[in-house]
């Protein structure tokens, strides 16, 4: 399945979240209150050191209130500004996801972008780290920048990130460390699949790839349309649908990623 995160990792993501005694502290960490949307300025290449460490900026380590007064980006994530350098990450059900942009929205080149995201689950003291590298469609385009993870099945609970990138096109050579914490949404609801008709043409031009099997959608006869929340994801069989079903929230992000840009 393409670029979707392991049985084992999830497990792990998940692992004692419900079991555990909740440490939550909403005085955790430095209150951001009044630094919403703050401009690091000529900071931006500064050695903030890894994501997750204590004296890495800012103590951010503690789950704390969501960022309610942060600037919000055109995909609504919240940005952080790096004197010309925008960086706007998006946490949901589906994982992280980042959009690179400098001070004028023009968009910026994320091939070569890579870093390390460390995150906790509120209720559990337990922090995960995961590799962020990027990836390629089958025809070698660049892909979004994010992180594919199951993040629905912890819904209703306050994730905190701290991800550090590196090889951001102005950034230095130190690069630069967003911190977010944000409550997990619900995943949408799966609809009826029903097979394609000829209404779903540029839908299905647009997302060229099964998120499935990872081959053209057509491939294996007409594709099947699953409706997930107000969006809808292409695969290639009815062997896909049962797929998509167990775990909307990942395959939708996925299907998004092989949309044609």
């Amino acid at each position: 399945m393409k670029t979707l995160l392991s049985t084992t990792a999830l497990a792990l993501l998940t692992a004692n979240v419900a079991a555990a005694q909740s440490a939550y502290d909403p005085h955790a960490g430095h209150d951001h209150g009044d630094h919403a949307g703050h401009d690091h300025g000529d900071h931006a290449g500064h050695d903030h050191g890894a994501p997750g460490d204590d004296h890495a900026g800012h103590d951010h380590s503690g789950l704390r209130g969501e960022h309610a007064g942060h600037d919000h980006g055109a995909h609504g994530g919240e940005v952080d500004r790096f004197g010309r350098l925008r960086v706007e990450t998006l946490v949901d059900h589906a994982g992280l996801h980042f959009w690179l942009t400098d001070a004028d929205g023009r968009a910026l080149p994320t091939d070569r972008v890579s870093g390390v995201a460390a995150l906790r689950v509120e209720g559990s003291e337990r922090k995960y780290r995961y590799e962020l590298a990027p990836t390629r469609d089958l025809d070698g385009r660049p892909e979004p920048l994010a992180l594919p993870l199951n993040l629905g099945k912890v819904a209703g609970r306050r994730v905190a990130v701290a991800v550090r990138l590196d090889g951001v096109p102005g950034a230095g050579p130190d690069g630069v460390v967003v911190r977010q914490t944000t409550r997990i949404v619900a995943p949408p609801a799966v609809g009826l699949p029903v097979r394609a008709t000829a209404a779903d043409r540029e839908a299905l031009y647009d997302q060229v790839i099964c998120p499935v099997e990872d081959r053209r959608l057509g491939a294996m006869g007409t594709p099947w349309k699953v409706p997930v929340g107000d969006q809808a994801v292409f695969v290639c069989c009815e062997d896909c649908v049962r797929d998509v079903r167990a775990d909307p929230a990942a395959f939708l992000a996925a299907g998004s990623r092989d949309r044609v840009r």
